[in-house]
């Protein structure tokens, strides 16, 4: 009697749970929210003193490099679809990991 009942089960639930992890990743580096999150905690952190993260400051940066008003405008676009995307990816993330849990617990302990 083997300890998992249906090993291929239990692979792809722990494939789908990596996939969904991953997913998680991508969408946590380009979630705005996130981004803004972690800028006040460090500011909150630093007693109020002029604290911004990298990923902001090179955000920052870079629109504030580009003189024309297009050239903002396309970044403020891209920035806006990078976002909602990671909210949508967030929330399939989330899904996948649930479904590789269920799927690798299934294939443990379904006979």
């Amino acid at each position: 009697m083997t300890a998992i009942h249906h090993p291929l089960l239990f692979a792809a639930g722990v494939g789908i749970f990596v996939i969904g992890i991953m997913l998680y990743r991508w969408s946590a580096r380009h979630d705005l929210n996130g981004l803004a999150v972690d800028a006040a905690w460090k500011a909150a952190s630093s007693r109020g003193k002029t604290a911004i993260t990298p990923e902001l400051q090179a955000k920052l940066d870079a629109f504030n490099a580009d003189a024309s008003t297009v050239g903002r405008t396309k970044q403020v676009a891209g920035l806006t679809i990078r976002h909602f995307l990671a909210q949508v990816v967030g929330l399939v993330s989330y899904a996948a990991i649930l479904g590789g849990l269920a799927l690798a617990g299934a294939g443990a302990w379904w006979r």
